[in-house]
């Protein structure tokens, strides 16, 4: 049986440019427990490296994930 794939749009801070890859649904757990997990900076999608401070977003299927800096988060 084929995996299940399913989109994830990464949208940057510096451009908001969206750039589309997928992911098989089973890492999606595993992704999401990287991407919670504030010591880890720097994480990889599809082979991609990705850093959290670079990220306005994570879009996947049904849940999108906004990212903050510190400082943001006190005004």
């Amino acid at each position: 049986m084929l995996n299940e794939v399913e989109e994830v749009g990464i949208c940057y801070k510096e451009d908001l440019y969206t750039e589309l890859m997928y992911i098989n649904k089973d890492e999606k757990d595993s992704l999401l427990e990287i991407i919670m997990d504030e010591t880890i900076e720097v994480f990889k999608i599809a082979d991609k490296k990705i850093k959290k401070s670079e990220l306005d977003c994570l879009m996947f299927e049904g849940m999108t994930i906004q990212f903050y800096e510190e400082d943001e988060l006190k005004r």
